[in-house]
């Protein structure tokens, strides 16, 4: 009976035994998942990261160029086209929007220009011939071109592109389990 006994109690031993170690794999696996999901989350946030900042770049790129341009800025905005398409999944609709503006105000500065400059030549060319309409016009198109041009130079000022896009340049610090 006693010897029945030993051998149910080290069955039993043998099961828990059994159960602890299986509960030790589980948990050494359930914390090697966890470790393994960080380090993918922080790969991920630093791909991000390094396309914002490659975006930031362009960008910042493209509104300096038009700062030492003399004009025909709607070409040096074509920099940041290829990238445009991809922003909103990048940043968000926020830059996504502003992308769409820094394009709308350079070809609409362009267009403003060249029909002011048209009017000017004609202007230069044939005084007499140019109306009260066209003047006005040719006005109007040089405030245009110039709003424009002001917001262009406003909003690509390296400080407001700073304090633009700093809630979306944070490079991932850590691997937190």
């Amino acid at each position: 009976m006693t010897v029945q006994l030993n051998i149910d109690a080290l069955t039993m031993l043998a099961a828990v035994g059994s159960m602890i170690i299986t509960g030790l794999i589980f948990y050494f696996q359930h914390k090697q998942h966890k470790h393994e999901n960080a380090i993918a989350s922080t790969n991920y946030k630093l791909a991000l990261f390094e396309e914002r900042v490659k975006y930031f770049e362009t960008l910042s790129e493209a509104f300096l160029d038009m700062s030492l341009s003399d004009g025909e800025y709607a070409a040096l905005a074509h920099k940041i086209g290829p990238s445009a398409d991809r922003m909103r999944f990048v940043f968000g609709a926020e830059i996504e929007d502003f992308t769409d503006s820094v394009w709308q105000k350079a070809l609409d500065h362009d267009a403003y220009a060249m029909s002011f400059s048209a009017l000017q030549d004609k202007l230069r060319a044939v005084p007499e011939s140019v109306t009260k309409k066209e003047m006005d016009t040719m006005q109007q198109h040089y405030d245009e071109a110039m709003k424009a041009r002001n917001w262009l130079f406003e909003e690509g000022k390296r400080a407001n592109l700073i304090k633009r896009f700093e809630p979306y340049l944070k490079l991932p610090t850590s691997i937190k389990e």
